[in-house]
């Protein structure tokens, strides 16, 4: 919803260059849209379920978007898949990449939060816990 010139949705992110704007759309699909005119530039529609979290790559062309067990990590300029990382348990939430860009950190609701390479597909890292959402330190990587 666009009210006097503010986007508002329960996910989005910007382009790192504020080119670009990632929103949920539809349940299981992410639009991205020109940030100048919001017309929509692609839709990415590899999800089986509804987005529940998406996060642009501060260091490459990569969005990292989640649903129920599935994080995906696509190329937004043609809208492909790169590659994707699965929680054995519950759904994903609150995706988020290091400053870096090379790792990747996500909660799993009654899991806990994984961190795994943004190349690979395993956990580097797993914190047992509830959590909701999480946060990298800038200087974090």
């Amino acid at each position: 919803m666009i009210t006097r010139g503010l986007l508002v949705s329960d996910e989005l992110c910007w382009s790192p260059d504020s080119r670009y704007i990632a929103v949920r759309g539809n349940g299981k699909t992410v639009r991205i849209l020109s940030a100048e005119t919001l017309a929509t530039k692609r839709v990415y529609r590899g999800h089986i379920d509804s987005v529940t979290g998406l996060a642009w790559s501060p260091k490459g062309p990569h969005i990292v978007s989640a649903h129920r067990t599935t994080a995906h990590i696509w190329n937004p300029s043609i809208g492909e898949l790169v590659s994707s990382y699965t929680s054995k348990r519950m759904g994903f939430h609150a995706p988020a990449w290091s400053p870096n860009g090379k790792n990747i950190a996500a909660v799993a609701l009654r899991e806990g939060a994984h961190i795994w390479q943004a190349s690979r597909r395993r956990t580097s890292h797993f914190h047992a816990g509830d959590y909701y959402s999480l946060a990298w330190s800038p200087a974090g990587d």
